[in-house]
């Protein structure tokens, strides 16, 4: 049976007092107390990668970027630069929707970018708004933000409030259904 692989260390949660202060760094707790020594220390997020234990970096320059991912040395909740990269892949493995969306979005064609005919391509607005459009239904339906009309029973972006409380969408709306 295979193991899975450890990425992230353990943090320590003992206090690390300073010597002019007797306060530790991170909680600011006093080594006076007596109790201190038996309670863990209650670290605050990392301010660096807010408790990710990852940062997406720029590893290259304005002219020439390159993006990478890399531990976070702040507070080095993963061993090396390999393990951050592979908890944030595993990640997101772990969220399948929400991947098949993202190689969804990144699959249309950009505008101005080289079309299969080799020519940039160019959308007319209509189809670039219908694009959108089934875009943010799609996200919302992945966020389980998307409605659901009281009238068709369809999943829709949005819905319209009525004033004896139904909530319709724009399709019923525009039909007269209520």
């Amino acid at each position: 049976m295979n193991q899975p692989k450890k990425h992230r260390l353990e943090q320590p949660a003992e206090h690390l007092f300073s010597p002019h202060t007797d306060l530790c760094f991170y909680c600011g707790e006093s080594a006076q107390d007596d109790l201190i020594e038996n309670t863990p220390c209650n670290r605050p997020c990392c301010k660096s990668c807010h408790g990710q234990g990852w940062l997406f970096c720029n590893t290259g320059n304005d002219q020439a970027p390159a993006y990478a991912i890399e531990r976070c040395d702040a507070c080095a909740l993963y061993e090396n630069d390999q393990a951050a990269l592979e908890a944030v892949v595993e990640t997101a493995k772990s969220q399948s929707q929400l991947l098949q969306f993202v190689t969804k979005v990144s699959e249309l064609t950009h505008e101005g970018e080289s079309g299969d005919d080799g020519q940039p391509f160019n959308p007319t607005s209509e189809d670039a708004i219908a694009t959108l459009n089934a875009l943010i239904l799609e996200a919302r339906q992945v966020l389980g933000t998307a409605e659901e009309c009281d009238e068709c029973g369809e999943t829709v972006p949005y819905v319209i409030g009525c004033p004896d409380g139904a909530e319709i969408c724009q399709e019923c709306f525009d039909a007269g259904q209520h």
